[in-house]
């Protein structure tokens, strides 16, 4: 299940070669089940909010993919940003 599609993350991210669809689809996923996690998701629409904190986490990732070193996973949590984006925790039905 992913939140977004690879189009709209790249679109978002301005990355306009194919040269890292295969991970950018694995961090897709791994973003979408983070969040889905983070929120206990169910089933149906994904939100506004939902789409851009994916793409925001998938962003994070993609840019810094070996460490961490402005201390966002700091806790064990999503990133700060990505939790503002959801912190209404908005009901998927």
């Amino acid at each position: 299940m992913a939140f977004v599609t690879l189009d709209e993350v790249k679109a978002r991210l301005r990355i306009d070669a194919g040269d890292d669809d295969v991970s950018l689809t694995s961090l897709i996923e791994e973003a979408s089940s983070a969040i889905a996690d983070y929120m206990k998701y169910v089933d149906g629409d994904v939100p506004p909010r939902v789409k851009a904190a994916t793409i925001m986490l998938v962003g994070i990732l993609y840019n810094k993919p070996d460490s961490d070193s402005d201390g966002l996973f700091e806790g064990g949590s999503l990133p700060g940003p990505v939790r503002a984006l959801l912190s209404r925790k908005p009901t998927m039905a």
